[in-house]
């Protein structure tokens, strides 16, 4: 069927707009959604490549958020406690998350799609069987891995605010570099709607030298790196991600993909009385005091000031390390419990405005 829909409201982050429908058949009738939007890339007149949200350039800029809660651990306590975290991002002015190594309940989307958030999703793959340290194992999984990526694209197809998939993340699970290129091949075949990710982070073959460093450079130099094209000279993803931590830094933006800085900052802060381990709390980086908040969110300020010029030379978008604390880990913009923002909201906004 189709219906034809004049004065479209598109969908963004910014004007979440649904339209709803119902089927019915005979006595039975049921009730859903959808949006209109597009996600894709184009080539700035700076010559940069940059997302597009509904053909125009677009800065994605969000968290990395595992999901995880004390009380049940991958599985959310309730409807409003997924709502208060993505609110809170909203309020703190992201426009995306990274959703990390967890598919989400469908409830989970369909609050994105009503809130208004972008999401990268990621597919939960294995930690031990990255390609450098268990070759023979990734090879082994990778029919698993395949079956389980298509598994979550089927699942997640036609939710609006999901519009990059990311199959892998800093080599776990990578079966070489010619697989890989396979299954990211593959990817963008079968759901052209969307964008997909290159290898974020570490173990990357894709061509599109990194800041600095590379996994290019790690065996033989870049010059010896496969351009991983497709048979009609595309490349096998959309986009190049680095991991810096704490950062920012940024992949070569003078390539075919799109450069996107994947995870950076982790800045570790404390709120005593709402830490998972007293002794054992740990954070990527910090300004010297990780129980010291005014001094904490200056230093968040200051990476996001970096980030506003790495965008003047082709960065275009990021994700910072991340939603909330995650146990032992005391990266978070909240404490694990969600009792404690630990940075003025507004003064968050106004920093990544600035970015955008």
């Amino acid at each position: 069927m189709e219906v034809p829909v004049r004065d479209i409201r598109l969908w963004s982050p910014e004007s979440p707009n649904l339209y709803p429908f119902r089927a019915t058949f005979g006595e039975d009738s049921v009730t859903g959604y959808f949006a209109m939007r597009s996600f894709g890339k184009a080539k700035g007149r700076d010559g940069y490549w940059r997302f597009t949200l509904n053909g125009k350039p677009y800065f994605p800029i969000g968290t990395l958020d595992q999901g995880w809660w004390p009380d049940g651990l991958l599985t959310p306590p309730s409807e409003a406690a997924m709502e208060h975290d993505i609110k809170t991002l909203k309020t703190c002015g992201f426009n995306m998350m990274r959703k990390h190594i967890k598919v989400e309940p469908r409830r989970y989307y369909a609050l994105c799609d009503k809130l208004g958030l972008l999401v990268w999703q990621d597919l939960p793959c294995g930690f031990r069987d990255r390609d450098y340290e268990n070759q023979a194992f990734a090879r082994q999984r990778y029919g698993a891995s395949r079956q389980e990526l298509k598994d979550m694209i089927d699942h997640l197809q036609k939710v609006p605010s999901v519009v990059v998939w990311v199959p892998y993340n800093e080599g776990w699970g990578q079966p070489g570099a010619d697989l890989t290129r396979e299954t990211l091949r593959w990817a963008r075949r079968y759901d052209p709607t969307r964008l997909v990710n290159g290898p974020s982070g570490w173990n990357d073959w894709e061509g599109g030298k990194y800041w600095k460093r590379t996994m290019h450079d790690w065996k033989g130099g870049f010059q010896n790196a496969p351009k991983c094209m497709d048979a009609d000279g595309k490349l096998s993803c959309d986009i190049v991600d680095l991991h810096s931590y704490p950062g920012p830094a940024m992949p070569s933006a003078s390539g075919g993909r799109i450069s996107f800085l994947g995870e950076f900052g982790g800045l570790g802060l404390k709120v005593p009385g709402h830490l998972w381990s007293e002794t054992n709390a740990w954070g990527y980086a910090g300004t010297g005091s990780v129980t010291n908040r005014l001094e904490n969110q200056a230093h968040y300020l200051q990476l996001m000031d970096k980030l506003a010029d790495l965008a003047t030379h082709g960065l275009a978008g990021c994700v910072y390390t991340q939603t909330t604390d995650v146990e032992l880990e005391i990266n978070g913009l909240m404490t694990y419990d969600r009792k404690v923002l630990k940075y003025d909201a507004e003064v968050l906004k106004a920093a990544h405005e600035k970015v955008v």
